[in-house]
């Protein structure tokens, strides 16, 4: 170790005492040292890299914090909306209880009410083709939408009154005080009791402030009574089309072995098995109607009476004041292959671009839905 200046001269005498030689003497490198100009310079750049390090361990750790802050707000807000979720559904469960079946009178009582009970089948498919067989043939998909507009506004009304129904009986047993959040969540519960489906609601990205621009709702349903009888016809003529194939490959070989028409061979088929002649026949007119309903989800029942549930929980004197009109809208079905019926609600206005922006940011934008079953188009909802 030495100063600086005698570095050099130092290094030359030491190598030259211990007899190294020229070559050895060529490869040694002496190190060119800082000025003390330089040396302040790199000083001041060794202390500002520390500062940004320190800055942005900082900024790292405090990012860190605040996201853990929103994950911590974000469960507290879930936990609140759980307990909230599990009261309301609490106090709706007094309007369906106390059920009784009397079989002898004839009568299904839910408290001191008479309900009925209906097939899913034929409130749906059964109804549309039922009008489907009133229109001419060149109206067929007009003939549906008349009849999907007919089950929504059926649905809309029950919704309603269901609504008006279950608030008057919580209002005899001391619920006077419930906000329009509990209330939304007693669609649960009716949904449930009725057997229209399960209802899940995403609180998430809820928001239920009474603006045109700004309210909005979305909810799942699952095991949709609807849906599940389009899937079932769906599954019913897959069926039938291959029992059709298996006839006709059988018709065909017996023909050509036997040297018979077609018909004949048809004819030897349906005395051998008298199943065939069912199996030959093709319904048109039924697959006609699964193809042209399973272009868009079909659960219009569920949603006419969601929308006529929610507008009457939403519909206080601050949205009347805006002429905030809202409608709700089925956005995906497991009827036309998606993996959960789902519901959107918004206001009237906003339903075209709410529904284009929403399928857009799920990569559905080659799918929409028919949105004329949903009373949009129509004058405004009383």
């Amino acid at each position: 170790m030495c100063s600086p200046e005698r570095a050099k001269p130092t290094v030359k005498n030491y190598l030259t005492s211990q007899n190294f030689g020229e070559e050895i003497k060529a490869k040694v490198q002496i190190p060119s040292l800082l000025s003390v100009e330089d040396a302040d310079t790199y000083e001041e750049a060794r202390k500002e890299m520390n500062q940004k390090q320190k800055r942005g361990l900082f900024e790292k750790k405090m990012k860190l914090l605040n996201q853990n802050g929103k994950k911590e707000e974000e469960e507290a807000k879930e936990k609140k909306l759980n307990v909230l979720e599990k009261k309301s559904l609490h106090y709706f469960s007094a309007v369906y209880a106390e059920r009784r079946y009397n079989m002898k009178e004839g009568q299904v009582l839910v408290g001191d009410e008479p309900y009925v009970f209906i097939r899913g089948k034929a409130l749906s498919k059964g109804l549309v083709e039922l009008i489907l067989e009133m229109f001419p043939e060149g109206r067929k998909s007009q003939a549906v939408e008349f009849a999907f507009d007919f089950l929504f506004d059926l649905a809309h009304s029950i919704g309603k009154t269901d609504y008006k129904h279950a608030i008057h009986k919580l209002t005899t047993k001391g619920r006077t005080d419930l906000h329009p959040l509990k209330k939304m969540i007693g669609l649960k519960k009716a949904f449930g009791n009725l057997g229209w489906g399960a209802i899940r609601f995403d609180f998430k990205t809820a928001n239920l402030v009474y603006a045109k621009e700004q309210f909005f709702l979305r909810f799942w349903l699952d095991n949709s009574f609807e849906s599940s009888v389009w899937v079932k016809a769906r599954q019913k003529q897959h069926e039938a089309e291959e029992a059709r194939k298996e006839v006709e490959e059988a018709a065909q070989e017996m023909a050509k072995a036997k040297g018979l028409t077609l018909e004949e061979a048809y004819k030897k088929l349906e005395k051998a098995n008298k199943a065939a002649p069912n199996k030959r026949k093709h319904d048109h007119d039924g697959c006609n109607l699964v193809n042209e309903v399973g272009k868009s989800p079909v659960c219009v029942m569920c949603a006419g009476y969601a929308n006529g549930y929610l507008q009457k929980c939403f519909k206080n004197k601050e949205a009347k004041d805006r002429d905030l009109d809202l409608v709700v809208v089925e956005v995906a079905c497991q009827a036309t292959g998606h993996p959960a019926c789902e519901f959107i609600m918004c206001s009237k206005n906003m339903v075209l671009s709410t529904i284009k922006t929403y399928l857009k940011e799920k990569n559905q934008s080659t799918f929409f839905p028919n949105i004329k079953y949903y009373n949009v188009m129509r004058k405004k909802s009383k």
